[in-house]
C-alpha cells in the first residue's frame, strides 16, 4: 500500500507500530468495550436499606407536590440523590 502524498501520515498515531487494526477489528474492539461498560455485574445487588432510602426520598418528593411517576424517574436518574432529582423536576416545569 503506497502512501498518498496529499495525506502524509494518514491513519497513523504517535505511538504507531505500523500494524494498525482493520476497520472491522477496531469496530469489534469498540463494541466489546461498550458491552463491558454496560454490563451489570452479577454481584451488584440492591440492599433493603437502599430500597428504603429510595422509597423515603420518593415520598418526600411526592409530599412536595411532584407527580409520583415523574418523581420516581427523576430520583432514579439522579441515582437516589434527592437534590439532583429536585433540580431535574424543577427544570421540567419551565
Amino acid at each position: 500500500e503506497q502512501e498518498d502524498p496529499r495525506f502524509p501520515g494518514r491513519g497513523r498515531t504517535l505511538a504507531s507500530t505500523g500494524t494498525e487494526p482493520t476497520a472491522r477489528e477496531a469496530n469489534a474492539n469498540l463494541h466489546a468495550r461498550h458491552t463491558a461498560a454496560n454490563t451489570v455485574r452479577a454481584d451488584a445487588t440492591v440492599t433493603a436499606d437502599q430500597t428504603d432510602t429510595f422509597d423515603e426520598e420518593l415520598k418526600k418528593l411526592v409530599g412536595m407536590g411532584f407527580e409520583r411517576t415523574q418523581a420516581e424517574v427523576a430520583l432514579a436518574a439522579a441515582d437516589g440523590d434527592p437534590n439532583v432529582a429536585i433540580e431535574i423536576l424543577m427544570s421540567q416545569q419551565d
